[in-house]
């Protein structure tokens, strides 16, 4: 073997690893559970100015049954983006321990100068973000109860 290849070579399984280790991370993490109805959805928490920019951008999927939690306090009218994202969601509105509404089926806005701008009908204190089609498999509409486990 040539040494360049041997160098390619070492490149293409530190990235392997690398991703690996991150792809592990998004769906091995254990986190808090958030139960609407008799669905569940264990989330990983984005409660910082930065981690609630980040969100789930520019990750290749979201592990099923895995959801991002965004949480607001004080309760607050948010908006959202699917900016950099690489896959389709539905947001899930939360009000005082109630969905408040959904938005399905968002498209990522990959190359959009302009991305279109998601916000809740009133007042939300939680955004749950799921795979695009959660909601209508589900059948999770306003009104239903929410909790969230630890």
């Amino acid at each position: 073997m040539s040494p360049k290849f041997k160098i390619v070579l070492a490149i293409v399984f530190v990235a392997i690893a690398v991703y690996m280790g991150f792809r592990n991370t998004w769906e091995d993490f254990t986190g808090p559970t958030v139960r609407i109805g008799e669905t569940a959805f264990v989330v990983e928490i984005a409660d910082t100015p930065e981690f609630r920019t980040q969100g789930l951008s520019d990750r290749p999927y979201l592990a099923k049954g895995r959801g991002m939690l965004f949480i607001f306090n004080p309760p607050s009218l948010p908006s959202f983006w699917m900016k950099d994202m690489q896959f389709p969601l539905d947001i899930i509105w939360i009000r005082e321990g109630r969905v408040a509404g959904t938005s399905e089926d968002l498209p990522p806005a990959l190359n959009a100068a302009f991305p279109p701008v998601y916000t809740p009908p009133t007042l939300v204190d939680y955004v749950l973000e799921v795979n695009a089609g959660e909601v209508a498999r589900y059948n999770i509409k306003a009104g239903d109860p929410v909790e969230i486990q630890d």
